[in-house]
């Protein structure tokens, strides 16, 4: 004999002939309103005082999402939109000085209007380092953490903006 009133899924099929209340509703032990209600409140409040600092299982401990992140992370983020901010601007400089675009999609942002080739460059620099942040804990095919990818496009920026000082000169 089965104990549905332990198993919430077992519970769910006993309904009163009123479809109110399970009749082993009775046993639920959880008491107020339901914490997954106040999603805002909750996004919030997590980033105050997170709960889940770490995995619950060493099973997880190569994925999983917790609420609380590396501030090296927030570092890297931040660097990595500034040095994009300045990759923009330094462009645009070095096309008026003579230069070519590269990149054929932004080249053609950049014929269109410039202020939709910045939008567009941050829009899809910000994008894809929100992906990247909520996935630092895992790993790419196995092999490399996320974390260390934010580690190797932070370096490539560094490298490119010093490519860029360094076509200043040349032109």
């Amino acid at each position: 004999m089965s104990n549905s009133a332990g198993n919430p899924d077992a519970c769910a099929a006993f309904l009163d002939s009123d479809d109110r209340l399970p009749a082993c509703a009775v046993n639920d032990r959880r008491l107020g309103q339901d914490r997954r209600e106040k999603t805002w409140w909750s996004l919030c409040y997590g980033g105050v005082r997170p709960r889940r600092r770490s995995h619950r299982r060493d099973a997880d401990s190569f994925s999983g999402h917790t609420d609380w992140l590396d501030s090296e992370l927030l570092y890297l983020t931040l660097g990595i939109m500034v040095l994009c901010t300045a990759d923009a601007i330094m462009t645009l400089n070095l096309l008026n000085m003579g230069a070519r675009e590269a990149n054929f999609f932004m080249a053609h942002m950049i014929e269109k209007n410039e202020f939709l080739f910045g939008a567009t460059k941050m829009a899809l620099t910000g994008l894809g380092l929100i992906l990247l942040v909520m996935h630092a804990p895992f790993r790419l095919f196995r092999l490399v953490r996320v974390q260390n990818l934010l580690r190797i496009f932070f370096f490539a920026y560094c490298v490119l903006i010093g490519y860029e000082i360094v076509l200043y000169r040349l032109i």
